[in-house]
């Protein structure tokens, strides 16, 4: 009987339960205003200013992650910091290892060996030449001759230098160089640092081409539109401000 008497009040406080409740869900949801993560974008439209909180990511379009090619020491050209901004083909360091200095220095001495080998095989062929002229060698000696020459030709020489070329290869990519110039924007190993192959060593971006994916809550949708120029502020530009389409 009291049920019944009282239903309205008790669903009445029912429903104002219910909307407080969504009410503290919303809140306890919504990204706070000095939440660092969240980026914080002005969008001027005309006259009208708004200020949009927005959570996403901001990258360069040109962006690298140098790792290394082979495992040694990474030494550094000089020391560098985070915000250090370098120059296309800069020289950035190099990850050091003796055996491919030695595979280098070896390959050099067997390609100038077969090098000077092959001219001793040319020299003789000429000799021989000379010789068939005056019928004091046959034919059949002066082929073989011949065959010699074209054997270091099209094999020898060519194995030769496709060594000595990967060994250098290998060297050169030890080497780190900035494709572009550009800023560092993080470190991951330290000079001096043992690193094995496709270890990451460190990360360049070109911070003049920037691109910014943000997503905005459906209640702000109607202070943007398409074509319009926002200013976004954002921890990882150093609290730098940056104008955007």
């Amino acid at each position: 009987e009291y049920l019944r008497k009282n239903q309205f009040p008790i669903i009445l406080v029912s429903f104002v339960a219910l909307i407080v409740f969504a009410l503290i869900v919303w809140l306890s949801t919504r990204p706070s205003e000095t939440d660092p993560k969240v980026n914080t974008a002005t969008v001027t439209r005309g006259n009208i200013t708004a200020v949009i909180e927005a959570s996403g990511v901001i990258g360069s379009e040109s962006d690298k992650i140098f790792t290394a090619s082979t495992q040694g020491l990474w030494k550094a050209r000089t020391p560098f910091s985070v915000g250090q901004t370098v120059s296309r083909n800069f020289y950035l360091g190099l990850v050091t290892n003796e055996k491919l200095a030695q595979d280098l220095a070896a390959a050099k001495i067997d390609h100038n060996f077969t090098v000077m080998e092959y001219k001793n095989v040319q020299r003789e062929y000429e000799l021989n030449k000379n010789l068939f002229k005056q019928k004091a060698l046959s034919q059949k000696d002066l082929d073989a001759s011949k065959l010699a020459v074209s054997k270091y030709e099209l094999q020898t020489i060519i194995t030769s230098q496709k060594k000595l070329a990967d060994a250098q290869k290998a060297l050169d990519e030890a080497r780190v160089q900035a494709p572009f110039g550009g800023t560092i924007v993080d470190m991951l190993i330290r000079d001096g640092q043992l690193v094995n192959a496709n270890d990451k060593l460190l990360r360049i971006a070109d911070l003049g081409s920037l691109k910014a994916l943000l997503y905005v809550a459906e209640y702000d949708f109607p202070k943007i539109k398409v074509g319009q120029t926002v200013l976004i502020h954002d921890g990882f530009l150093g609290q730098t401000t940056i104008k955007a389409t």
